[in-house]
């Protein structure tokens, strides 16, 4: 009986330093991520990996649990060989080869000026890790979900493996992340306790992030089954309990409409838009990683700013407040808390700004450096700011993630 032969292809980038060079000269890196696969062997791979290499959406620092579970999944590869080589910003692109036995898949790999591997790119084919990455099971077409605001953030109800549970609805957070100082995450099945996962955000490094299964989390029909998901500590964000973020992988398919007067949000997967009363202003926006990125304009300067409807502070880099002092009043210090323990920031009211056509007066700002630094060094993202609750509670907001645009209404 024939054997039939599979093939899947990897990517490899390397980085800028290796663009000129001939193929022999990182040859030794191809042999090792061949034999790496061939034995399953992490130690072969590891050397090759920096110490915050991007894994999909998962935090930085998780080289050492995730990818030995995935290079468990993966088919063996028998021979390899270089088809294409592409030049990107951060490197160079070479397409691999892999005949294999048993698979067909894709795999993508960015290296930095050192030679170190900085994008490992290697859900596909590896069939734990999909259901780590927030499979939809149910999606339905359109769905009204009421919720409820306590200090800025939305909170809405999830049956989580049948029971109700608040959540926060958290664009800003990349996928689906559970609370680990609550009992009843700690008492999930497959949580790991034997090593830390480390990762950052405001105020510092986040520890004890590690994975629990769930049966089924149901957001009203919007459902995921039997999957993995990320667990850390998150009690100190806000002062209302909470079980967890419902994060952009759960609705990146999905047009979400936000109306804090009615505090309900519309979430639908019709291409047609809706409309809710007079629309006042269309905005386009760019996907940086999970964040629609678009622009606003204060005294005539630009800001690229990301959309987050955890942030029940907008934020805005410090070192612009120089340039915007005139525009700025009831400049003072507050606390913001985040995925970490917070950090002091100086807070105010931008007193005109313009989005699209539409002129927002008065609107609240904290100017600090540290959380927009770990957004935009953990998700090669280059934004100003953050807008969040003191953007979208003034109209009816919808985030269109089909059609990339913010649409903002008079409201009904």
């Amino acid at each position: 009986m024939k054997n039939r032969i599979f093939t899947f292809i990897l990517f490899i980038i390397f980085s800028a330093s290796l663009q000129a060079q001939s193929e022999a000269d990182y040859k030794p890196a191809l042999e090792t991520l061949f034999n790496a696969f061939k034995e399953r062997n992490y130690d072969l791979l590891k050397p090759l990996l920096d110490p915050n290499t991007k894994i999909a959406d998962f935090p930085k620092g998780m080289n050492d649990r995730i990818i030995p579970q995935i290079m468990a999944q993966l088919p063996t590869p028998f021979s390899y060989s270089v088809i294409g080589k592409v030049e990107e910003k951060d490197g160079l692109r070479i397409k691999v080869f892999y005949s294999t036995i048993n698979g067909a898949m894709e795999k993508s790999f960015l290296f930095n000026n050192q030679g170190k591997i900085i994008d490992f790119d290697v859900l596909e084919g590896a069939s734990v890790m999909k259901k780590q990455f927030s499979q939809l099971t149910s999606r339905p077409d359109r769905v009204e979900i009421p919720f409820q605001i306590h200090n800025g953030i939305i909170y809405v109800n999830v049956l989580l493996n049948g029971k109700e549970e608040k959540f926060i609805l958290d664009s800003g957070a990349p996928s689906l992340i559970l609370n680990s100082d609550l009992k009843i995450v700690k008492n999930m099945p497959e949580a790991s306790s034997k090593k830390s996962i480390a990762a950052k955000g405001v105020g510092g490094a986040i520890k004890n992030i590690n994975e629990v299964h769930i049966n089924v989390f149901n957001w009203n029909g919007i459902e995921i089954k039997d999957a993995k998901v990320l667990t850390m500590p998150l009690s100190h964000v806000g002062k209302y309990p909470f079980t967890g973020l419902i994060g952009y992988d759960v609705f990146k398919d999905y047009k979400l409409t936000f109306d804090y007067k009615k505090r309900i949000i519309t979430a639908t997967l019709n291409k047609e838009a809706e409309e809710y009363g007079k629309l006042l202003a269309t905005i386009p926006f760019e996907m940086e990683h999970h964040l629609p990125v678009f622009r606003i304009d204060i005294n005539g300067k630009t800001y690229k700013m990301g959309l987050d409807t955890g942030a029940s502070a907008n934020l805005l880099y410090e070192k612009y407040t120089e340039e915007i002092k005139n525009f700025i009043k009831n400049d003072n210090k507050a606390l913001i808390l985040g995925a970490a323990n917070g950090v002091n920031a100086r807070q105010g009211k931008i007193k005109t700004l313009k989005i699209g056509d539409l002129e927002y007066k008065d609107m609240s700002f904290a100017f600090e450096n540290n959380t927009l630094d770990q957004i935009n060094d953990g998700y090669k993202a280059d934004i100003d700011g953050l807008l969040g609750y003191e953007f979208l509670r003034q109209h009816v907001t919808t985030v269109d993630f089909i059609s990339k645009e913010i649409r903002i209404y008079s409201g009904t």
